[in-house]
């Protein structure tokens, strides 16, 4: 099956890109989706125009959205027609890339910095640009699926979701093809706390009581990834176990194991660009993890508040290898934050 994938975004300011997507799209063998060229039934008596683009997303199998400096026309609930298609594709679950102008995003880092005087604020170029900045940090804040590229020019976006595309093929393809699929990884990391726990030795039970206990923070809610991390960078998650139930900061722990650390924004983001270089490390990875409470850290810089305004969330990037961590600042309060989630629960 030839996958359809559906283009999202104002139209009459955004037409010359759209169409450079479109034919990016083919090139690449895939059914671009859009209004303008009739892609999008209308003669259905039950649905408007507005509803018809609505039905004709949940048939797609991915969704583009291009995100410039209009919000664009207002459809059901008082959002934009882009704005609704967005909740569309997510109730149905579709993969989801965002391409958002460099201006809009460096727009709206301004604006988060100086909401308080939001009222005060000019924005030229931008019809709604509260709403499109509301818009965005509702993407970026889902904690799944939350993935955009900031574009400059035609050549920027065009390449760009080439690439993103290449990944979404790859996952597939490892999904696929990979003979030991991820339930299986899990069903497998409990036999192995289970043959820890047939030990009839006393002494050997309670370590092995222990070890199931440490398998159980593992494997629940982010703590794969602060486990994979540690994992690559020490090369045994096993080992470093005990070093870490004896050690009480990251900093220490990762010191104790000579781990170069870079904890740079700017070094992390240029490595996640280039392939060349990203392709040396083991893992990296851009994603946003919930935190549950930032202590003393600058939350401005670093957390976006999602729809609840108790759950926040940082954006972690991170390139790793045995004895090499680059890491940009919000990830490395992440993995600081694990750590100390790690010692509260064994402390239990």
């Amino acid at each position: 099956m030839i996958p359809n994938i559906f283009i999202s975004s104002t139209i009459k300011d955004l037409f010359y890109l759209r169409d450079a997507i479109r034919d990016t799209i083919y090139e690449l063998g895939y059914n671009p989706i859009m209004s303008e060229y009739g892609d999008i039934g209308y003669s259905s008596p039950s649905y408007s125009a507005e509803d018809s683009c609505y039905v004709t997303m949940k048939s797609c199998q991915l969704a583009i959205f291009i995100v410039g400096s209009n919000y664009g026309s207002i459809g059901a609930g008082g959002l934009s027609i882009t704005h609704n298609e967005y909740k569309t594709a997510k109730e149905h679950h579709l993969p989801l890339i965002f391409l958002v102008h460099d201006k809009v995003m460096s727009t709206k880092a301004f604006y988060d910095k100086n909401v308080e005087n939001a009222d005060k604020l000019n924005f030229d170029g931008m019809d709604s640009p509260i709403d499109t900045f509301k818009f965005l940090n509702e993407f970026i804040t889902s904690t799944t699926n939350n993935g955009f590229i900031s574009y400059h020019n035609i050549s920027d976006a065009r390449l760009s979701l080439k690439k993103q595309l290449a990944h979404l093929f790859g996952e597939l393809l490892t999904k696929i093809y990979n003979p030991v699929a991820e339930d299986i990884q899990t069903i497998l990391t409990e036999i192995r706390a289970l043959s820890h726990t047939l030990i009839k030795d006393k002494d050997e039970q309670a370590n092995a009581k222990q070890y199931s206990h440490i398998l159980k923070f593992f494997s629940t809610g982010n703590n794969s990834i602060f486990s994979k991390i540690i994992e690559i960078v020490t090369g045994s998650l096993d080992e470093s176990i005990n070093l870490m139930l004896k050690i009480d900061s990251l900093i220490e722990f990762l010191e104790a194991y000579k781990v170069d650390i870079n904890k740079n924004d700017q070094a992390a983001l240029e490595i996640l660009s280039n392939d060349n270089i990203r392709k040396s490390f083991q893992y990296w990875n851009s994603l946003s993890v919930e935190i549950d409470d930032p202590g003393d850290y600058n939350v401005e810089e670093i957390f976006a508040i999602g729809p609840d305004p108790n759950n926040m969330y940082i954006k972690i990037n991170v390139i790793a290898d045995k004895g090499r961590l680059i890491i940009n600042q919000a990830g490395f309060i992440y993995l600081s934050h694990a750590f100390e989630s790690f010692k509260a629960f064994m402390s239990e």
